[in-house]
């Protein structure tokens, strides 16, 4: 592996180290060669490799090659690593994530009768998940999420928050084992929260040698629990770590580096650092203002026609995206929208693809959550849990289904019909019938129907010799292809979801006052980090852009765009 001088010294250093590394530098790169080297070094060391996605986990094992003995390193993801602990030391494991777990939150919404718009519960959730012994604080929503984790007990579930908490306090009472690790590194540090910051301390305790490598100016999930700055401070108080800096990005032009460091150099919570540019100069770089949005949106969309597959839009919002795709969809441009937004990720799909889950004999949880959906009360939803333990939904007992409300009642009365129509081999009953039921349950949730009808006709349009259960998951099958068929296609993603990634070309739109620092956020560093990530996925072209009168006061900061 070929290294430049700041990144051997990493890899040859032992003990402690903290590692600050700038966008595009190489960090995924220094750490598989470290680990590489310690492997051959020792044959008696063992090493964890611990990242915050999947994508980079498989990333790693990939860089590690064929020479390297898998036996002795573990690669994965903070909670794929803690659910196998948890596991290895008895403990019985039901993971729920993306739909089920929106469900559980819209759950605990109408139990609670909050009133908070959507996406501040679920910002509030996130908040509280990342600490270790949640408490409330000035975030809202404290009741929403008291009664959210209520719902995931009773149901013997856990979220991914979950597993991090659970197997940190059993590291620290003893009922959870270490890692049987010599060495622990740990990528994207910056994201750690308390709970992770806390399983991080404990394999340390047990006398692991511990390599962080993260980027404190690319912290931007402050808002739910990411110590960023702080993180690299307290680990290096706690531990005496070396700290060293990967300080030459190999991404982007200088044209484009620049600006990044401009806007970063207002923070005032940083670790202080040089970024150098690795490429010669040539980059592209243009500051546009616009009418509306709409101008904007078809401006984007002349640029971008020519190679689709060279941009990447990236918004603060999905608000923002939701625009720029229906003008790309328009121009007959293709795109794919990363982080989910797809009708696939909606809740009425996801409630009608559970329910005909539950319907088909699944896991009974789709029926709960219709249930819910249609204002039954969270005490009776609970009652008929219980009985379900010892009978099914078309068996209630009567004087349960005459507690029901009118939308429940309907429910039990036609889901007897559609189990018969199943066992005869007609799925089409409960096909059309969940969806008529949703209809007359909740007529005013247009949007939820909407999106529910658009699944149903999809399943109805399946080879018909096919089981209700079997076009459930051919249908998952399917839509895993959509998302990614080959075709060039514009990258559409918020500036959260990008990060990691990089393009030839990046479009950052709506760099307004208002939006970006955001009026919802109080943390105006995190919101200059925000763009400091959206920057610096860029390799050869960044185009940003604003309203005319509404710039950004970031724009000016960025200067000379």
């Amino acid at each position: 592996m070929s290294l430049n001088p700041n990144q051997q010294i990493i890899v040859d250093t032992r003990g402690h180290l903290a590692v600050v590394a700038i966008p595009g530098s190489g960090k995924t790169h220094t750490i598989i060669a470290r680990a590489i080297k310690l492997l051959n070094e020792n044959p008696s060391y063992k090493l964890a490799m611990v990242t915050f996605t999947r994508a980079a986990a498989l990333e790693m094992i990939e860089r590690l090659g064929e020479g390297v003995d898998m036996d002795r390193i573990k690669v994965n993801t903070f909670h794929s690593i803690a659910l196998e602990q948890l596991r290895n030391s008895g403990r019985q494991v039901k993971t729920i994530a993306g739909g089920e777990q929106n469900a559980f939150i819209f759950r605990a919404i109408n139990s609670t009768g909050s009133k908070y718009k959507l996406d501040v519960i679920r910002e509030a959730v996130e908040h509280y998940n990342g600490m270790l012994y949640p408490k409330e604080d000035i975030f809202p929503c404290f009741d929403v999420f008291k009664e959210y984790k209520k719902l995931l007990t009773q149901h013997d579930c856990s979220d991914f928050a979950d597993l991090a908490r659970d197997c940190a306090l059993g590291l620290k009472d003893g009922t959870v084992t270490p890692l049987d690790a010599t060495h622990l590194l740990v990528d994207e540090f910056q994201d750690s929260d308390n709970t992770q910051y806390h399983w991080i301390m404990s394999h340390h305790n047990n006398g692991a040698e511990i390599t962080i490598v993260g980027d404190d100016d690319q912290s931007i999930y402050g808002w739910r629990g990411g110590m960023g700055f702080k993180g690299f401070v307290d680990f290096q108080k706690e531990t005496g770590a070396k700290a060293y800096a990967l300080d030459t990005c190999y991404r982007c032009r200088p044209e484009i580096l620049v600006l990044a460091d401009n806007l970063i150099q207002h923070n005032k919570k940083r670790i202080p650092k040089i970024l150098k540019a690795s490429k010669e100069s040539g980059g592209v770089t243009r500051s546009l203002e616009f009418a509306d949005e709409l101008n904007e949106a078809d401006e984007i969309a002349k640029y971008v026609a020519g190679n689709p597959q060279d941009w990447a839009v990236l918004g603060r919002t999905n608000r923002i995206l939701d625009k720029v795709q229906a003008t790309l969809n328009s121009h007959q441009i293709p795109c794919k929208r990363l982080g989910g937004r797809s009708i696939w990720d909606t809740q009425g799909a996801v409630l009608y693809m559970a329910g005909l889950t539950a319907i088909g004999g699944g896991p009974t949880r789709g029926l709960e959550n219709l249930l819910v959906w249609a204002n039954e009360s969270e005490m009776m939803v609970q009652t008929i849990n219980r009985e379900m333990k010892n009978t099914t939904f078309d068996h209630l007992p009567t004087h349960v289904i005459e507690e029901m409300g009118q939308a429940g009642r309907m429910m039990q009365k036609a889901w007897c019909a559609w189990r018969s129509e199943i066992r005869k081999n007609n799925p089409g009953a409960a096909i059309d019938g969940l969806v008529n039921w949703m209809k007359t349950a909740m007529p005013k949730k247009e949007s939820d129907i909407n999106f529910a009808s658009i699944v149903s006709d999809r399943v109805k349009k399946m080879n018909p010799q096919l089981s209700l259960p079997q076009r459930v998951s051919r249908l998952r099958d399917a839509v895993k292809a959509e998302r990614d068929d080959g075709v060039p296609k514009v990258t559409l993603s918020t500036m959260h979801s990008s990060k990691g990634l990089q393009f030839n070309s990046v479009w950052l739109p709506s760099i307004n006052h208002g939006v970006i620092p955001s009026t919802n956020s109080e943390d105006i560093e995190e919101e200059r980090r925000l763009l400091f990530v959206g920057i610096t996925r860029a390799e050869e072209k960044l185009y940003i852009s604003h309203k005319k009168g509404e710039a950004s006061e970031f724009i000016g900061q960025i200067v000379n765009c």
